[in-house]
């Protein structure tokens, strides 16, 4: 249990109910570190970001209802702190009673979200933020968008990468992207299967533009209970971005983005992360193998699986020779996560 969680945890329940008549009410205690922000407990026993921030002249945006995740900006807010209550107007994020499945996934975003506000924050750049918090739960809400054994080892290669914010910021993660990731000239797609190196791939992937460098990242693994989850992968990956708060962001939401609806289940599956490791292998697509051709315009949307095992993978010292995505991509020895 993370100290967020455990502060969390030791505060009382509010004393009355709040409702949109008189004062939200709060239990609070300071988020370490940033004495403007609030971490609370509701009357409904769920768990509450309050921010003062820097006023500014208009009114406050509206407030924002999701089925997990409510936010409400220039709220009158009743705030007990260390046995003393005080009437106070904060920006608050506090979640739905149907969302308390995810009350640990919402902890661990409070300090990114401090983080990236620093201290006395502006009414706008809090409402800015809490747009971040509101699309990453949206994005929760929806349907399972990919395997989890791939985002899994997407944060595998992210989490060893030598310089995983490089990455991060290259990481495109809507579906109709072709490439994971994407700067510049070069490209690299994160492919993983168990067992046998056979991966699926479109035919536009391994037919890019002539000005394209294109390298495949391909990693074996499989379910173990004993592995480690995606959970502890995104939390790797998280501690090795410190000082890019906006990146540390930026990965949250592509793992809620792309496990959706599942999240909360989906974050604690295990895969062997000695076997990813043992495994892993970098790939120039000019070195895979060719469908006969030309297609025919008329034909698209051309999938295929393609068995890599007789294919020569590129080294190391070859990869990073090419720098830029690449030189960032180049396994370095993973951190030791918590399972």
């Amino acid at each position: 249990m993370s100290e967020l969680a455990e502060l969390w945890q030791r505060l009382d329940l509010p004393a009355g109910p709040g409702d949109d008549r008189s004062p939200l009410r709060f239990e609070t205690t300071t988020v370490p570190g940033f004495p403007g922000y609030r971490l609370g407990k509701s009357s409904l026993g769920t768990a509450a970001l309050l921010v003062e921030a820097a006023p500014e002249h208009g009114s406050p945006p509206p407030p924002i209802r999701l089925q997990a995740l409510n936010v409400i900006h220039g709220a009158a807010c009743l705030v007990s702190i260390g046995g003393r209550a005080e009437q106070r107007t904060f920006s608050v994020a506090v979640l739905s009673p149907e969302a308390r499945t995810l009350q640990e996934y919402f902890l661990d975003l409070v300090p990114l979200v401090a983080q990236s506000l620093g201290q006395n924050p502006t009414a706008s750049a809090v409402a800015d933020a809490f747009r971040s918090l509101v699309a990453l739960f949206r994005a929760a809400g929806r349907p399972l968008r990919s395997t989890v054994q791939g985002l899994w080892s997407e944060l595998f290669v992210l989490a060893q990468a030598s310089d995983p914010a490089v990455l991060v910021d290259s990481w495109h993660v809507d579906a109709n992207d072709r490439y994971d990731f994407h700067s510049g000239a070069q490209r690299i797609e994160i492919k993983s299967a168990a067992g046998m190196r056979k991966h699926r791939f479109s035919l536009e992937q391994v037919s890019p533009p002539p000005d394209a460098d294109v390298i495949v990242v391909s990693v074996l693994t499989a379910p173990v209970a004993t592995g480690l989850t995606i959970k502890s992968m995104l939390e790797t990956l998280v501690t090795r971005l410190v000082g890019y708060p906006s990146l540390q962001m930026k990965a949250h939401e592509a793992v809620a983005s792309t496990l959706g609806d599942s999240l909360h289940h989906a974050l604690n599956e295990s895969f062997d992360v000695e076997l990813a490791r043992a495994t892993l292998r970098y790939y120039d697509v000019r070195d895979l193998p060719k469908l006969p051709g030309p297609i025919p315009p008329e034909i698209g949307q051309i999938r295929f699986a393609m068995d890599l095992s007789a294919c020569a993978p590129k080294t190391d010292v070859d990869v990073r020779a090419r720098g830029g995505l690449f030189a960032a991509v180049v396994s370095g020895a993973i951190a030791q996560s918590r399972r």
